[in-house]
């Protein structure tokens, strides 16, 4: 499996299964960012048990790397799971302390638990390793909204507004900004 699967494992998700199994099983395919692929797949296709098992290999395969928590941990907050993703997110920023997207999920993970304060505090520290990410910036600004502090999160979403961001974050800038 080739070194940019993990970015692919929506589209591999939606595949056949045994089309998908034959592609994951080829030479080269027990390798930790082919794990991550393998959990995210699971995830994606609704084996949460299956996606924990490849998962926790890919920790054991990279024990100092910090993708396969930050994937695990993104699994484990869409599931509604958010100590379980804020505890994957803080090894992961142990790991790579210069990496921001365990402290933007971690801020994620806050402001869905009703922490915004505690959110805003992780993206100041995510903007402070990658101040040019849209995504970031749009996060940022609502929880700057749920504290009520309105003008600081307009400027956050001008920010994000001439940043890269995906076309539903755009389209949410817009709304903010409308």
């Amino acid at each position: 499996m080739a070194y940019w699967s993990i970015d692919l494992a929506p589209v591999l998700a939606r595949m056949d299964g045994a089309a998908v199994e034959q592609l994951l099983s080829t030479p080269g395919a027990d390798c930790y960012r082919c794990a991550i692929a393998r959990g995210k797949i699971a995830e994606l296709r609704g084996d949460r048990a299956g996606a924990d098992r490849w998962f926790a290999r890919a920790v054991r395969m990279g024990p100092s790397l910090p993708r396969a928590e930050q994937a695990w941990g993104e699994a484990k907050l869409r599931r509604g799971d958010r100590a379980g993703a804020i505890a994957l997110f803080r090894q992961a920023a142990k790991r790579a302390p210069r990496w921001a997207d365990p402290l933007k999920f971690e801020g994620d993970a806050l402001a869905a638990g009703g922490d915004p304060r505690g959110a805003i505090r992780k993206y100041r520290a995510a903007a402070e390793r990658a101040p040019r990410w849209g995504g970031l910036q749009l996060a940022w600004g609502r929880a700057l909204e749920a504290t009520g502090k309105q003008r600081e999160a307009l400027e956050k979403y001008r920010a994000a507004a001439v940043l890269d961001l995906t076309p539903a974050e755009r389209a949410e800038v817009s709304r903010r900004l409308g």
